[in-house]
């Protein structure tokens, strides 16, 4: 449910905002929230193990550098 929220958030993201933050993969967020909620047997745990381990604390940076 985390990874719901987190990509629902990035949906309510002002546009110039995303496009001045490029660095972050915005529609790969988004897309994965598409894969969450309608290919739940299709997940893949390794891409998602991943994402915990690589992109979220990524994502958490940014987020305290930008508050």
């Amino acid at each position: 449910m985390n990874f719901v929220i987190v990509c629902e958030s990035v949906l309510r993201l002002d546009s110039d905002f995303i496009e001045n933050n490029s660095q972050i993969e915005w529609y790969k967020i988004i897309g994965f929230q598409n894969s969450i909620s309608h290919d739940y047997f299709g997940m893949d745990v390794e891409e998602v193990w991943d994402i915990i381990q690589s992109k979220i604390p990524e994502l958490k940076v940014f987020i305290k550098g930008v508050s």
